[in-house]
């Protein structure tokens, strides 16, 4: 009924006051338009009754100083103009719609003007003189009568729906406070509305169903809300304005290690014993803070979130609730410190041959040397640095798209091929530094993308030569039946203490040594890598001084 009532004298008010409003602007857009063409008229006359065939300049001077909208034109015989009080035309204004109407007012956009016109001429002294005046003056009329016409029209709409709404309200009153009171015996503090006694007499039913399962729902809710809470993999905790934990789930009372029953409806500070949290929770209680701050509890690291709450349930007097939303960091921050060391070891590496470079191109550049010999070294320096620089970004970009794990074409590799191109590559470097190397080479092929079954082996076999010593040897045994590989060398080895690091981006064992050699550090972070990403296990056995044996088993 109350719907029915205020949309019905909505409609008929609004249709009422939009028929009000539209017939004015008519009217007064009619009156204005009447009154505009008398007035240019007017000004027609007076400027035929000044202008005597010699005096152009004068006659629409005075009439412009009258009216500074009126534009006043004298045309000669031939259309071109005598005298325009606003810009001047070399066109011939013989065909304008005024002058070939003579007596009659045009209305058009003016080109001249940039803006719409009433024009009106005659035939005077030999000369055509012709007045204008601008539309808006008529147009502002009627915008500001729809602008605030339509502002009545809301103003009185807007009353009009509030008195019939509050009338309506009014009526229903006393019933809809019953039933009010019917549905607060469950807790239900719904505000009760209807349009007549059908939709009352329908809420009361629907209040009478209520008192009948509420009782069983608030059992259930309660349980879903505990199963929610224990579901996630993040710690939640609620404590109200008496500082008390009213709500706990499973995975926050671990990390502290309680049982939820043994913390509800206590004092916060029995659940947690930092200083620092507690103060946090405090400040959130008393000044409606809202923090995110890290916590380590037993070596992990907790992001804890502190929101102030506000709810009639939580807050007690002048002090808040609080929630506490506690996610276990820990690998994202280790990640972080590990890219932040990547970044500051991979600046450091490039820094070293791009110093190099620069220094010994300035002092060739600027004579500091001259001889041809001295020349030819530093130039050949600048490629070697050039050359590792150019290897360690390389393997980085290697490094980066192990570490990106996008999909790759795998297919079974035969790993007898891919040791052998790779000795043949590095032949010139073991005949220099007279290594022998012995191998046993089964048929053993592993499903693996081909590039990445290189930068395995490769990276073993590429140190075994670099840190060996001139005249050692390098085996290589490749077990079908075994399904594994191992590169073992007799060189300089790598001390116990190093061992865990040697998997490391940047870490090597003799940094001058390695630099000596063209190692960038990343050779064994790309082996460690790639078997991760397919499930291989590496595992380095060696002595300082005797040699190294590294065997990767599929």
């Amino acid at each position: 009924m109350k719907r029915r009532l205020i949309l019905t004298n909505a409609i008929t008010v609004f249709a009422s006051l939009l028929l009000l409003l539209f017939l004015s602007c008519l009217i007064v857009s009619n009156i204005n338009t009447k009154n505009a063409e008398d007035e240019l008229n007017n000004y027609l006359n007076i400027a035929t009754e000044i202008y005597g065939g010699d005096n152009a300049q004068s006659t629409a001077t005075i009439l412009h100083e009258a009216n500074s909208d009126l534009r006043v034109t004298i045309i000669d015989i031939n259309g071109n103009v005598e005298v325009d009080t606003s810009l001047e035309s070399s066109e011939s204004h013989l065909t304008r719609p005024e002058i070939v109407s003579l007596g009659t007012i045009s209305y058009r956009y003016s080109e001249t003007l940039g803006i719409n016109m009433m024009y009106l001429a005659s035939f005077d002294n030999g000369s055509y003189v012709r007045v204008s005046l601008p539309e808006s003056s008529i147009t502002t009329i009627v915008t500001n009568l729809i602008l605030y016409g339509s502002i009545g029209l809301m103003i009185i709409m807007g009353i009009s729906v509030v008195f019939i709404f509050a009338l309506t309200k009014n009526m229903f009153m006393p019933l809809k406070k019953q039933i009010g009171k019917l549905a607060g015996i469950v807790g239900e503090e719904t505000e009760y509305d209807g349009d007549d006694i059908e939709v009352l007499s329908g809420q009361i039913d629907e209040v009478n169903h209520l008192i009948n399962h509420k009782i069983a729902s608030l059992k259930d809710e309660t349980e879903k809300v505990n199963f929610v809470l224990d579901s996630i993999n993040q710690g939640f905790i609620v404590v109200d304005g008496h500082e008390n934990v009213i709500m706990i789930n499973s995975y926050a009372a671990n990390i502290f290690k309680f049982e939820k029953e043994e913390i509800l409806d206590k004092k916060y500070l029995y659940l947690i014993r930092d200083v620092e949290i507690q103060k946090q929770i405090q400040k959130a209680i008393e000044n409606n803070a809202l923090v995110s701050t890290d916590y380590k509890i037993d070596g992990r690291t907790y992001l804890f979130n502190f929101n102030s709450l506000k709810n009639n349930w939580s807050s007690y007097q002048n002090k808040n609730g609080v929630a506490l939303l506690i996610i276990d960091v820990t690998d994202k921050r280790n990640v972080e410190v590990m890219k932040r060391e990547f970044f500051a070891n991979a600046s450091h590496e490039l820094k070293s041959p791009l110093t190099s470079i620069i220094g010994f191109q300035q002092m060739i550049k600027e004579g500091i040397i001259t001889d041809e010999a001295e020349i030819k070294d530093a130039t050949t320096r600048t490629i070697k640095e050039a050359n590792r620089m150019n290897k360690i970004i390389v393997e980085m970009l290697e490094l980066s798209k192990l570490e990106s794990k996008e999909p790759k074409k795998t297919e079974p590799v035969e790993f007898k091929m891919i040791i052998s191109n790779i000795l043949e590559s590095y032949q010139n470097e073991i005949a220099d530094r007279e290594i022998k190397v012995s191998m046993h080479l089964d048929n053993l092929a592993v499903n693996i993308n081909v590039l990445d079954a290189d930068h395995l082996v490769r990276n073993l076999i590429d140190n075994a030569i670099k840190y060996n010593n001139h005249g050692g040897k390098i085996d290589i045994d490749v077990s079908e039946k075994e399904r594994r590989i191992i590169v073992q060398d007799n060189g300089i080895g790598i001390a116990l203490e190093n061992q865990s690091r040697i998997f490391e981006r940047f870490y090597r064992v003799d940094s001058g040594k390695s630099k000596e050699a063209g190692g960038t550090g990343l050779g064994l972070a790309i082996v460690k890598h790639i078997c991760m990403e397919y499930g291989f296990k590496i595992v380095v056995e060696s002595e300082l001084g005797v040699g190294s044996k590294f065997t990767i088993q599929f």
